[in-house]
C-alpha cells in the first residue's frame, strides 16, 4: 500500500503544467491512479506465517472444534456436581366446597408447602468425575489435531500456489520465446531465408501454447479460491506472495534421530486417552456392580399457611444402603457387562500399539521420500543446466543456419520441461518437510541437522 502511494506521489510531482492541462493525459493519469489504488485495496501481501495466522482465526471447521473444546472445559470445571444433592420445593392448595344437593355444608381452604433434599452416592462417582476430565483432555487433543491439520493444509496449499504461479511464469516466458521465434521465422521467410513449412511450424508452436497458459491460469484461480476457503476469507481475495519460490534444501535428520519424537504425535496421544477412558469405565463398572450405594433424603412440610405462616415442627430423614449382588453371580448381565468393558480395554490397548506401528511406518516413509526428493532436485538442477545450454546453442545454431525450426522447438520444450520438473521436485520436497513436521507434531527446525 505504501509503495503504491509513493509511486503515485512521485508521478504527480513529476507532471508539469502542460501535461496536466491536456485532457487526454489527465484521463490516462486518472486511470493509472485508480488502478494503483484498486491494486492496493484488493491485493494483500501474504507470507506463509500470515496465511497460517489468518486460517487459525477464521477457519470454520476449527471454530466448531473450539466451541466443542470450550464446552468440554466447562463440563470439567463443574464435574463436582455429581455430589450435588437434588433440591425441591412444592406448594399445595386445597379447596373443599359444596354442591347444590349437599346435605351437610362443608367449605374450607388449605395451603401447605414442602421442601425436600436427596442425595444419591454411587460407589463409582470418583471415576465418573475422572471420565469428565478425560473427556476434556480428549477434546483438547481433538482440537489440537484439527489445528495441526489446518496448519499443514494451509502450508501445502500456499506452497502449491507459489509453485503454480512460477509454472505460469515459465509458461508465459516459453510463449514469449515461441512468439519471438515466429516473428524471426516470418522475417526470414519474407527475405527468402526460411521455408513455408518452417513458418507454419513456428506459428503452430506459438499458437498451441496459448490455450495451455490460459488453462494454467484458470487452474491457479480455482486453487486460489480453495485456498481462500481454507483461510476462511472471501474467495475473491488476491495476494502478493512474499515468500521465495526456491527454498534451500537442507539434510534431514536420520530416522533413528527422529524416532524419539514419535510419541509426541497427536494420534498417539488420542489413542492413549482412549485407553485411559476405557480403563476408567471398566473400574467404574466393577465398583458399581460390587460396592454398595447410599441414598440420603430429608423432607419437611408445613400446612395451614392461610391461617398464618409458621415454621415446620418436624421433618423426615431417610438413609438407604443398597448392596448389589448380581455382580457376583456368574452369567449375570452385570458380569457380561464387565466382560464387554474388559474387551473394550484390550481393544483400546491394541489400537494404541497399531497407531504406534503405523506412525513409525509413516515417519520412515516420509524420511525416505525426502531423501528421494533431494536426489530428484539435484538431478533436476543438472537437467536445467543442460537444457539451458542446449537451448542457447540451438538458438544460436538456428540464427546461423546450423539448426532447423523443429530442433529449436524441441530444445525450447526440453528447457520448459526441465524447469517445470525442478519446480515440482522442490515443491514435493518442501511439502514433505511440512508433512513430516505435522506427522511428528514438532517444528520444522527440529527436523534438520
Amino acid at each position: 500500500m505504501v509503495q503504491h502511494e509513493y509511486l503515485v506521489i512521485c508521478i504527480l510531482i513529476s507532471c508539469n503544467g502542460e501535461f496536466m492541462k491536456n485532457m487526454n493525459s489527465s484521463k490516462v493519469l486518472l486511470f493509472f491512479l485508480i488502478a494503483c489504488i484498486g491494486h492496493s485495496l484488493f491485493s494483500e501481501t501474504l507470507d506463509r506465517n500470515a496465511a497460517i495466522r489468518i486460517a487459525l482465526e477464521n477457519n470454520r471447521a476449527l471454530q466448531k472444534e473450539r466451541i466443542a473444546l470450550e464446552l468440554s472445559f466447562q463440563k470439567a470445571r463443574f464435574a463436582w456436581n455429581v455430589f450435588l444433592p437434588s433440591l425441591s420445593l412444592g406448594a399445595s392448595f386445597r379447596h373443599i366446597h359444596n354442591f347444590p344437593n349437599a346435605e351437610i355444608s362443608r367449605n374450607s381452604r388449605e395451603l401447605s408447602a414442602s421442601a425436600g433434599l436427596s442425595l444419591s452416592l454411587a460407589p463409582g462417582a470418583g471415576e465418573t468425575v475422572r471420565q469428565v476430565l478425560l473427556a476434556r483432555d480428549t477434546s483438547l487433543t481433538s482440537w489440537r489435531q484439527a489445528e495441526a491439520l489446518l496448519v499443514r493444509n494451509v502450508q501445502k496449499a500456499y506452497l502449491s500456489l507459489l509453485t503454480e504461479s512460477s509454472m505460469i511464469a515459465l509458461a508465459e516466458k516459453n510463449l514469449e520465446l515461441a512468439r519471438k521465434q515466429e516473428a524471426l521465422v516470418r522475417k526470414n521467410y519474407d527475405n527468402g531465408l526460411a521455408s513455408e513449412l518452417e513458418l507454419l511450424q513456428a506459428s503452430y508452436a506459438a499458437a498451441s501454447l496459448e490455450p495451455d497458459v490460459e488453462e494454467q491460469k484458470q487452474d491457479w484461480s480455482a486453487s486460489l479460491r480453495n485456498f481462500n476457503t481454507l483461510l476462511g476469507v472471501p474467495i475473491e481475495t488476491e495476494y502478493q506472495f512474499s515468500d521465495p519460490v526456491f527454498i534451500a534444501v537442507r539434510p534431514i535428520l536420520p530416522f533413528s534421530a527422529l524416532e524419539n519424537l514419535i510419541e509426541k504425535r497427536l494420534d498417539i496421544q488420542a489413542a492413549q486417552q482412549a485407553l485411559a477412558r476405557a480403563e476408567s469405565q471398566k473400574r467404574a463398572g466393577l465398583i458399581n456392580s460390587h460396592a454398595p450405594s447410599v441414598q440420603l433424603s430429608e423432607s419437611v412440610s408445613v400446612s395451614g399457611l392461610l391461617e398464618g405462616v409458621s415454621l415446620p415442627e418436624n421433618g423426615s430423614f431417610s438413609l438407604t444402603v443398597s448392596i448389589p449382588l448380581n455382580g457376583y453371580i456368574p452369567g449375570s448381565r452385570e458380569r457380561v457387562a464387565a466382560m464387554e468393558l474388559d474387551a473394550i480395554v484390550r481393544t483400546a490397548a491394541l489400537s494404541l500399539e497399531q497407531v504406534r506401528t503405523q506412525a513409525r511406518l509413516e515417519v520412515k516413509g516420509l524420511v525416505d521420500s525426502l531423501q528421494q526428493y533431494r536426489n530428484a532436485i539435484r538431478m533436476s538442477e543438472m537437467r536445467v543446466t543442460l537444457a539451458t545450454r542446449a537451448y542457447e546453442l540451438t538458438d544460436q545454431g538456428y540464427r546461423s543456419g546450423l539448426a532447423n525450426q523443429k530442433e529449436y522447438d524441441e530444445a525450447r520444450k526440453d528447457l520448459l520441461t526441465a524447469q517445470v520438473a525442478l519446480l515440482s521436485a522442490r515443491n514435493n520436497y518442501v511439502s514433505a518437510v511440512v508433512e513430516l513436521a505435522w506427522a511428528l507434531n514438532c517444528d520444522e527446525a527440529d527436523l534438520f541437522e
